[in-house]
């Protein structure tokens, strides 16, 4: 099977899955929209791209086991496989194409404002065509690392027996919410705000005026890049199971 073909199969996956989530966006918008008439205005709206951002990140959880197993009995490769996968993300591109021109128009008409202007105001004005071209590129890269996240996570989850599942689960919180905060109380450090400081780094955020909106682009490709690796790694080995 042709990556050309797996490819097909994994939007095919994901088509009911998307017309469904955007059928339930538009709903959301329009009784956005009713609410702040009736209201007067007083109604703010904002969070779409959080949403697709969440959505995005489910589809990735969602889209290894059943689809690997399939494959596999269908003669396909783990590289092929996995290659496949990769060729079917840009879908991310019509996602942030969608959110751009959605929160355009939802701007037009009730004053949203979107994730991208809040977060670099600044650097682009208004909701034109450079708007729309910057916040294509920045979603594109954001939906396109969680996607990838999603991906790698229940990956790793379907490589791992029980025990180690158990150990992640619990390990993983226990030493962001416990172990790091101890290690920063005897070092003198504030873990929060160094953590914090590292993110708006990566989005190009420092808190002043100044913005860079390639840097997140660069952090996710970044992100996307490394994800992928470690999930190429993951899948070569991994044991087929139900």
């Amino acid at each position: 099977m042709k990556t050309k073909s797996i490819m097909k199969y994994y939007l095919y996956e994901l088509k009911n899955s998307i017309l469904t989530f955007y059928f339930i966006m538009l709903q959301g918008c329009i009784a956005t929209y009713i609410i702040y008439k009736l209201s007067d205005g007083k109604v703010y709206s904002t969070g779409i791209e959080l949403a697709t951002i969440i959505f995005i990140f489910v589809l990735g959880l969602n889209l290894f086991k059943s689809q690997f197993l399939f494959l596999i009995q269908n003669g396909v490769t783990r590289k092929a496989n996995f290659i496949g996968f990769v060729a079917s993300t840009p879908i991310v591109i019509v996602f942030a194409i969608i959110d751009s021109f959605v929160s355009v128009i939802m701007h037009n008409l009730i004053g949203y404002e979107s994730m991208f202007n809040t977060l670099y105001t600044s650097s682009v004005h208004g909701y034109g065509l450079i708007y729309i071209l910057s916040s294509i590129l920045f979603l594109t890269a954001i939906y396109g690392s969680f996607l990838m996240l999603g991906y790698f996570i229940t990956t790793l989850y379907y490589a791992m027996n029980k025990a180690m599942k158990i150990i992640v689960s619990v390990g993983v919180p226990v030493f962001v919410l416990i172990v790091l905060p101890i290690i920063g109380y005897f070092l003198n450090i504030d873990i929060e705000a160094e953590l914090e400081n590292i993110i708006l780094s990566m989005l190009g955020v420092n808190g002043s005026n100044n913005v860079n909106i390639l840097y997140p682009i660069i952090s996710c490709v970044i992100i996307y890049t490394i994800l992928s690796l470690l999930t190429y790694f993951i899948t070569r080995r991994v044991a087929v199971k139900e």
